[in-house]
């Protein structure tokens, strides 16, 4: 009942972040030119921040997306649906991605070889697509009775019921984020419980190599038996995806040289091997970290392997093997 109202409002805040990235992607072209040399879209963009700022320095910063979006009234800051908390969210997501971009930035100059490429503006969401939506704490209250919790959205009478989901703390702020079709709501809630100590001088410690046949070696310093966790599940569920995945194509692209679009068929087996990489991912990360928990060890060492599956030569299906696993 709720998919129509998020993918409305889903659909105005993909349209608040393009417009909120265009007006920043125009200042940062503009700074590179001579006044003449201006398009009309910089001129326009400039006009704007001058008319909110008129004795005043501004930025790429949020607090300057939002002044600019509010004193020149923009149709998609003040779009019918999406809320004010909501909006602002939007336009801090573009702050942080254009503030990502320059730090990436000064990082490639000062070191280029630690890059793949020249780091690129970001991009336009796809025009007339769907973006991850984040409604606030004040915006969203969850409550629950004795069968079930439910949760309500602002601008609409449907309520997300959570069945028996346990709610524990204090709510912080809700994500709906779309994907194939359907929408993945996350709920982030305050335990209240203090954070735990960082051991400063790890004393036992276990180390993981990650593999494809075996997924996780597990060794320590204290003598505990080692653990080894195959991979084969999730090699299975891979290969089964992409198998259904290639039938799929061929019966809608061959013959022709088209490019091939999604169907729900194709979204639905996304979607299924989504859950089942992420359901077994998530249990075997729970197993490790208990079994740390168990044994009292502090400390748990993983490689760090930068770029390594854009690296990987291993042959064609060894390399799918490997690259599609969530290490």
């Amino acid at each position: 009942p709720l998919y129509a109202y998020l993918e409305r409002t889903s659909h105005l805040a993909n349209n608040l972040y393009n417009a909120g990235l265009f007006r920043c992607r125009q200042l940062i072209t503009a700074s590179k030119k001579e006044q003449k040399d201006l398009t009309e879209n910089e001129k326009k963009v400039i006009k704007e921040f001058s008319t909110a700022f008129p004795d005043m320095k501004y930025s790429f910063g949020y607090a300057s997306l939002d002044r600019v979006m509010r004193a020149n009234h923009n149709p998609d800051f003040f779009a019918e649906g999406l809320s004010k908390q909501t909006a602002q969210h939007v336009l801090k997501q573009v702050a942080r991605d254009v503030k990502g971009f320059f730090a990436s930035l000064n990082a490639y100059k000062q070191n280029p070889s630690a890059f793949m490429g020249k780091p690129n503006i970001p991009s336009y969401h796809r025009k007339g697509g769907l973006s991850t939506i984040t409604f606030t704490n004040q915006d969203c209250v969850v409550y629950s009775n004795d069968d079930a919790a439910y949760m309500k959205f602002p601008g609409t009478k449907e309520r997300l019921n959570m069945g028996k989901c346990p709610v524990d703390g204090r709510l912080k702020d809700v994500n709906a984020k779309p994907y194939h079709n359907i929408f993945i709501v996350h709920l982030v809630f305050d335990d209240g419980k203090p954070e735990p100590v960082m051991q400063e001088n790890p004393e036992r410690i276990c180390a993981i190599d990650f593999g494809v046949e075996n997924l996780a070696a597990i060794t320590n310093n204290v003598g505990l038996p080692c653990l080894l966790f195959k991979g084969r599940v999730l090699k299975s569920q891979n290969q089964w995806y992409n198998r259904r995945m290639a039938n799929i194509a061929s019966k809608q692209i061959i013959g022709t040289t088209d490019k091939f679009q999604p169907t729900p068929e194709s979204q639905a087996v996304c979607v299924k091997r989504e859950n089942q990489v992420t359901d077994f991912s998530r249990k075997l990360c729970k197993r490790i970290v208990d079994w740390c928990m168990e044994n009292d060890l502090d400390t748990i060492v993983v490689g760090n392997n930068p770029g390594w599956k854009k690296k990987s030569d291993m042959g064609q299906k060894n390399n799918q093997d490997f690259v599609q696993l969530p290490f």
